[in-house]
C-alpha cells in the first residue's frame, strides 16, 4: 500500500513538473516572439 502511494505521488509530481515546464516553455517563447518583433 505504501509503495502504491509512493509511486502514485511520484507520478503526481512528475506530472505538476511537466505542466509548470510547459507554462514557462509557453510564456518565454511568447516573450522572445515579442521581443523579435520589438527589436524588428
Amino acid at each position: 500500500m505504501v509503495a502504491c502511494n509512493g509511486l502514485f505521488l511520484t507520478l503526481l509530481l512528475f506530472i505538476i513538473i511537466l505542466t509548470i515546464l510547459d507554462i514557462v516553455y509557453r510564456c518565454w517563447y511568447t516573450f522572445l516572439i515579442l521581443l523579435c518583433n520589438a527589436v524588428s
